[in-house]
């Protein structure tokens, strides 16, 4: 086909384009001679990826994260640690189920509702705990140096075969001193050996120590499970990451990873 030929099809074209009031692209292309494949093919990168932004811009994920440990290790100060970055010094003991929630805005006008679940040891009933594991997308196990055994005993089977998210915390660091920090996170693994292999901090929900690492890692999962939730059969490059590892609460935002390069 000659150009003036090429141009006149263009010029056909683009006339039907407008009466029919359409806005359609307009590319001619050569599969033979790979005459513009390279542009049609950017062009529909760019569309394809247009087409995923818009279908995430009015979505809701919610993201439940189970809080467990013993009574009395400051699983209900540190939750309010995360998420409100607040520490009381008598806090009231926690009776039963504790649900806390915040809302965390994504780009597009998506958000994520994030859902703390303080279990008040009732993962000890093997029928609660069922329905809890079920559910949850993230575990956190809580303990001391005074109670270093994870609540896994009537459980461990689940937590593993699960597939969930697990993140192990030594809380109250700031009341022994750097020397013992070690010794308390060796004795952590030898009494948890199912649990050696999850992500282990030393946090403390007075001083803030950990917590920084901590919430990255919840952020790092979060955004892992959100991935998979945008479409669990083709992964996208639209990978969602937070504008601020700090803290994933209040006003920060997340927003997508372009391709590099």
């Amino acid at each position: 086909m000659t150009n003036e030929e090429k141009k006149k099809i263009m010029n056909e074209m683009k006339t039907i384009n407008k009466n029919n009031n359409h806005n359609a692209y307009i590319l001619c292309v050569s599969s033979k001679s790979n005459d513009n494949i390279d542009n049609l093919q950017n062009l529909l990168e760019r569309e394809s990826q247009d087409i995923i932004s818009k279908g995430l811009e009015s979505h809701k994920y919610t993201i439940k994260v189970l809080v467990i440990g013993p009574a009395g290790v400051g699983k209900s100060s540190l939750t309010d640690r995360i998420i409100n970055d607040t520490f009381t010094m008598d806090p009231l003991s926690t009776l039963g189920v504790s649900l806390k929630k915040i809302k965390v805005d994504l780009n597009n006008h998506s958000s994520i509702n994030y859902q703390y679940i303080d279990s008040g040891g009732q993962e000890k009933y093997r029928s609660i705990w069922n329905a809890y594991l079920i559910y949850a997308d993230i575990i956190i196990f809580v303990n001391d140096d005074k109670r270093i055994k994870a609540y896994t005993n009537f459980v461990e089977d689940k937590i593993l075969l699960s597939e969930k998210k697990i993140i192990c915390c030594i809380n109250k660091m700031d009341l022994i001193s750097d020397a013992e920090k070690n010794k308390v996170l060796k004795e952590y693994k030898l009494e948890n050996d199912e649990l050696k292999a999850q992500p282990i901090f030393l946090v403390s929900d007075k001083s803030k120590e950990g917590i920084k690492e901590l919430t990255k890692k919840i952020n790092e999962y979060s955004i892992n499970i959100i991935d998979k939730k945008i479409d669990s059969s083709k992964k996208t490059d639209n990978r969602i990451e937070l504008k601020n590892e700090r803290k994933y609460i209040s006003n920060n935002k997340l927003k997508k990873k372009k391709k590099c390069c």
